[in-house]
């Protein structure tokens, strides 16, 4: 069916329609209803809207897609306009915050990393504070933890007094307080991850004392320019840049800060008052309050005097841990306060000395051959983890002259942190020989060998029928000096494999020398 119809408007009210309709060549479909329901589309006869108006996420968007009509959604036609509401999701620790903007007409939305509370507006998921609104009357503001970056000239304030600022920022913008002519204090956390000061950070501000966060890098130019009530600038050893012009026209302030440091060097330069000390070492628990004493020195490098410069309170002093030793400006410094840090420690104790039984213990060799020379294995002493003791730690001593034929001991005492005395074994055996010679004879043979007569009691013969000498037989030779022996008895036209060793007698112990080469000889 065709109808002469080009633009057709669907009620709120109406929830289906008959599809000859959406198969009438209509220019425009406009559906009020975001729910509708769409009959089935004809595709025999290849008709539908050219243009489908509707709600954002409606069934007519649907099926525009589905079927490849154009798609308007009626709040950006110019019937209607998004009627946005605004839902603010904060940061977290762990995800950054957003503000969901929603059509209340079409159900339109989108997510912006701008984030509007009360009058401060924060960017990149909340990292980013970058306006403090001129018309907030609070005198103390806390920067939120989700905090990063403070933006340049983000606050623009006369009633502010007081700035805490959060752990995790790192920057403070150019200008970034310039604009809060009352503003008095500074707070930063003990654990502070704050770099950088950019220029006239706080210039012009009524900030009287400023402690710098040891993470601190570096001051930019003017950052604290035009303070005329500023007092006292206390800055730690990580600072590692001040510009020049830092404190232009702060004629009051005092810098506070390590003796030869960086910000020691500046204010030696620019001839800024200063009091400058030095670190405290560790000290040893006692049981009893703890009052080191600290050197300080002004600007020209001068020690100054405890009791007319300046004098010394302590807290926290007696028990092992964090202690301070809190340095009071007096007369031309009066009002001027370092806390200096140092920590009392008990003595370390001694360790527990290691057993020799944990430890391996052993010879670098526990066999030698006889040459006549002394013989002297090095020791190796290891933890059951592998690593090697240094020999500093024990000492090592050997029995007998270790020349000759035996066994001989050495005995490894340990000291230091070892403790515990270990024994280990090493050899000498005698020299070892050859066959020089195998004569067959019926059912017989005679064996000669190279005579040994050095640390050498006698010899042994030994032959069999198998090559790996299973089932062998054995004859012993009492003299060094014999050098042959007839082997009788034995089978006739069979072939025999032979070799021959040195022994030496040590009291009642045979050390053997290693066998000959074998040879093999047939009888007859």
């Amino acid at each position: 069916m065709y109808s002469g119809l080009r633009y057709i408007t669907l009620p709120r009210t109406l929830e289906t329609i008959d599809n000859a309709v959406l198969n009438s060549r209509l220019d425009e479909l406009t559906v009020l209803n975001p729910d509708f329901v769409f009959p089935g589309y004809n595709t025999y006869f290849g008709l539908k809207p050219r243009v489908i108006k509707g709600y954002y996420n409606s069934t007519a968007q649907e099926y525009a897609a589905q079927y490849g009509s154009d798609f308007v959604c009626l709040c950006t036609d110019g019937t209607e306009n998004h009627d946005y509401e605004e839902t603010v999701v904060p940061p977290t620790a762990d995800e950054k915050g957003y503000t969901l903007y929603t059509c209340k007409t079409c159900g339109y939305n989108y997510k912006s990393n701008v984030i509007k509370a009360d009058e401060i507006v924060y960017t990149n998921g909340g990292r980013t504070l970058v306006s403090y609104s001129p018309n907030l009357t609070d005198d103390t503001f806390v920067v939120p933890d989700t905090v990063n970056v403070i933006s340049d000239d983000a606050f623009k304030n006369e009633y502010l007094k007081t700035v805490v600022v959060s752990k995790n920022v790192k920057v403070i913008g150019n200008s970034a307080f310039e604009n809060c002519p009352n503003l008095e204090s500074v707070e930063f956390s003990d654990d502070a991850q704050l770099e950088q000061i950019e220029s006239s950070a706080f210039a012009g501000t009524n900030i009287q004392t400023v402690v710098v966060p040891e993470s601190v890098k570096s001051v930019k130019s003017k950052a604290f320019a035009n303070c005329i009530k500023l007092d006292s600038f206390d800055v730690e050893e990580n600072v590692e840049e001040i510009a020049d012009d830092a404190f232009e026209n702060s004629n009051n302030v005092t810098l506070i800060c390590p003796y030869q440091s960086a910000s020691y060097k500046f204010a030696s330069r620019k001839k800024i008052p200063t009091i400058a000390y030095s670190r405290i070492p560790d000290q040893k628990y006692t049981g009893k309050p703890v009052c080191p004493e600290v050197a300080i020195y002004d600007v020209n490098g001068n020690r100054m005097y405890n009791g007319m410069d300046f004098y010394f309170t302590y807290k926290n002093n007696i028990n092992v841990g964090t202690a301070y030793t809190v340095v009071n400006g007096i007369g031309a410094y009066n009002g001027r306060v370092k806390n200096l840090k140092f920590k009392i420690v008990k003595a370390a104790a001694k360790p527990s000395p290691v057993s020799a039984s944990t430890l391996k213990v052993s010879l670098a060799r526990t066999s030698y051959t006889y040459d006549g020379s002394a013989k002297k294995p090095n020791v190796i002493v290891k933890t059951k983890a592998g690593k090697t003791v240094s020999s500093s730690n024990y000492t090592a001593s050997y029995s007998g002259a270790r020349k000759n034929v035996g066994a001989y001991t050495v005995t490894i005492k340990f000291k230091n942190s070892y403790t515990g005395t270990v024994k280990r074994t090493f050899r000498i055996y005698p020299k070892a020989t050859y066959i020089t010679k195998l004569v067959a004879g019926k059912k017989s043979f005679t064996a000669k060998w190279s005579k040994q007569t050095a640390q050498v009691t006698g010899y042994q013969v030994q032959y069999c029928v198998r090559s790996n000498f299973k089932g062998a037989k054995t004859v012993t030779v009492g003299s060094a000096k014999t050098a042959s022996r007839k082997i009788a008895k034995v089978a006739g036209n069979k072939k025999y494999y032979v070799r021959v060793r040195t022994y030496k007698t040590v009291g009642k112990t045979r050390y053997y020398s290693s066998w000959s080469k074998a040879k093999a000889v047939k009888t007859k």
